[in-house]
């Protein structure tokens, strides 16, 4: 199944539009971030042409593209498996970091 997604173009477009929405930025690897925007009750890939989701090098270059088309807010995200590299039995709870970053302080 394909997941939802939406442009830089349409996103940058709907924000200079009033959009109200939050975003988010997943490590997914140490070297692949992957950005959402949430609203509506769906988290949506934030893509280059619609198809993918836009997969970044680093965290500044996440940063960088999404202050380019107005974000002024990102949660950083991500999730560590430590519980079951170090052999925790039922590792249920999750090994989550957040970090809110204002986009508006950065400077690219």
């Amino acid at each position: 199944m394909r997941s939802a997604s939406i442009t830089f173009k349409t996103l940058a477009r709907q924000i200079r539009g009033g959009l109200v929405a939050s975003f988010e930025l997943h490590s997914s690897d140490p070297m692949v971030y992957v950005a959402y925007c949430c609203f509506e009750g769906r988290r949506l890939s934030i893509t280059d042409a619609g198809r993918f989701g836009s997969r970044f090098p680093s965290r500044y270059a996440a940063y960088a593209a999404l202050r380019e088309v107005g974000v002024d807010e990102v949660t950083f995200i991500h999730r560590s498996a430590y519980g079951e590299m170090i052999g925790l039995e039922g590792c249920g709870q999750s090994n989550e970091y957040r970090e809110v970053v204002d986009l508006r302080a950065f400077e690219a």
